[in-house]
């Protein structure tokens, strides 16, 4: 969905940007091309989990961990390291990521989508415009919303001009388009 057409501006929010990163990373170096970097990071994973639950982690003990569950074996221990893999975890928790494993090799869901290592460039693009989607669809939503919002996207010239950096705004807060 091109939520700029529905009157949106697509502003990225930091801190989401920052943990669609971090997963993203984690997700990369535990389905890297490079057999010797996947078998190391697979390895430093399995560390890390081990370190947490103090037995030989499972697939489905590395999915609960990554998946940032606190539950069960994990709700009676906690780590005092942090590395790519604490980070990524309590990343995927803020986003409500879901990790599985199979024979070690991870899995994505968010929502409906599955993402798989064969679809590993699209992780930050498809979670990305889901949860943009998912927030314009809130606002689109809401009673006080609507009105402006079919107003602004009637006219691409009402909220295009927004994107190139010549607006600015007036003492009332009005917007206005810079004149050259």
């Amino acid at each position: 969905m091109d939520i700029g057409k529905h009157g949106c501006l697509g502003l990225p929010l930091a801190a989401e940007e920052s943990d669609l990163n971090l997963v993203d990373t984690a997700f990369k170096l535990l389905t890297s091309k490079d057999e010797h970097v996947q078998m190391l990071a697979v390895s430093h994973l399995r560390r890390t989990v081990q370190q947490r639950i103090r037995c030989e982690p499972s697939d489905e003990d590395l999915g609960e961990f990554m998946s940032g569950v606190i539950e069960g074996r994990f709700a009676t221990s906690s780590n005092k390291l942090s590395n790519t893999w604490t980070v990524a975890r309590s990343a995927s928790r803020r986003l409500d990521i879901e990790w599985t494993f199979v024979d070690g090799v991870p899995r994505l869901a968010f929502e409906d989508l599955i993402l798989k290592p064969q679809q590993r460039r699209r992780i930050l693009h498809s979670i990305r415009d889901r949860l943009r989607t998912n927030r314009s669809l809130a606002l689109h939503n809401k009673l006080s919303q609507g009105k402006a919002l079919k107003l602004v996207s009637l006219s691409p010239a009402s909220s295009h001009f927004i994107t190139d950096g010549r607006t600015r705004a007036s003492l009332t807060g009005d917007l206005y388009i810079k004149q050259d």
